[in-house]
């Protein structure tokens, strides 16, 4: 019979690979065998340790799995951009409009994503605009807050002259008005967490709030940035 730590050390029967074997593409994906692989989810940290001490890397063997692309799938209900949003406002003589994005990815057995949901409406010569930003994993919602968003722009002056940030409890009920693009009561747990007031150019708002708010292939079609590849890490940081 074999024993244990004498199958550990035979490379053939026990599926670990060397990482004399690895390569690394120019985006810094593992290569083995010119296939693209990772290692399996409960080595992800051991790795970056091993990979930051080299004299640990250079004797290790890992198991590894072809790498898990993250599909995307983003479905916007009302794809209306933000700029567009305050030209059809201004230049069609509304006095509403309103986007609604929504975004599933598939990593691994689950799907992660979120809705953004926005709103606009003109007030005499200015324009009120609110967002609601929700994260929710596998259809269900998690308790992450509600990224909230909340400006004034002056259709005379051509910039916001007010914009503000907060993070809102919404219970499930409310976040499921937020996914159908319906205005959600203002009764939850509120916390402003920024502020400003003054002159703030559109473009200085889409920064902001793409600095802001977490979910950022949402950002980046809603406010027409330069593409960003879907960021898992930003929801760990929340756990």
């Amino acid at each position: 019979m074999t024993n244990i730590s004498e199958k550990i050390m035979q490379p053939k029967d026990d599926g670990l690979t060397a990482t004399s074997n690895i390569s690394f593409n120019d985006k810094g994906y593992m290569i083995v065998n010119n296939t693209e692989v990772e290692e399996i989810i409960e080595l992800r940290d051991l790795v970056k340790f091993l990979r930051m001490n080299i004299h640990l890397w250079e004797k290790s063997r890992l198991l590894l799995q072809e790498k898990q692309y993250l599909s995307r799938s983003s479905a916007p209900i009302i794809s209306i951009s933000f700029d567009k949003a305050i030209d059809i406002i201004i230049n069609d003589n509304k006095l509403k409009s309103q986007s609604l994005f929504r975004l599933d990815k598939e990593y691994s057995e689950n799907k992660i994503g979120g809705t953004l949901y926005a709103n606009f409406y003109k007030d005499k010569n200015k324009i009120n605009f609110q967002l609601w930003q929700i994260y929710h994993i596998n259809d269900e919602y998690i308790n992450i807050p509600t990224y909230y968003v909340h400006g004034i722009y002056d259709i005379n002056k051509k910039y916001f002259i007010h914009f503000d940030g907060a993070l809102i409890n919404h219970n499930k009920e409310y976040r499921l008005l937020i996914e159908q693009g319906i205005i959600p009561p203002k009764d939850a747990d509120y916390y402003k967490i920024f502020r400003l007031d003054g002159i703030i150019t559109k473009q200085e708002a889409k920064e902001m709030m793409s600095n802001y708010l977490t979910i950022d292939e949402l950002n980046n079609e809603f406010m027409e940035l330069e593409y960003q590849e879907f960021n898992l890490q930003k929801i760990a940081e929340h756990f």
